[in-house]
């Protein structure tokens, strides 16, 4: 059984609207390497766990 359920994992398109950016940035993203993926067949999923910690990593401190 796998260790992760079907709602650990987003699409890019979930991941978009969260992240209040386009499906073309969530990829663009992903392709450099800022955000990891992965890949069901063809169809690209986000882990939650990933994101978050991408997020965190954007904030900053003025």
């Amino acid at each position: 059984m796998n260790n992760h359920q079907k709602s650990d994992y987003q699409t890019v398109a979930e991941v978009a609207c969260d992240l209040n950016v386009s499906e073309k940035h969530v990829r663009r993203l992903i392709k450099g390497g800022k955000l990891a993926c992965y890949r069901f067949g063809n169809a690209l999923r986000i882990r939650r766990e990933d994101k978050e910690k991408y997020e965190k990593s954007c904030h900053y401190v003025k």
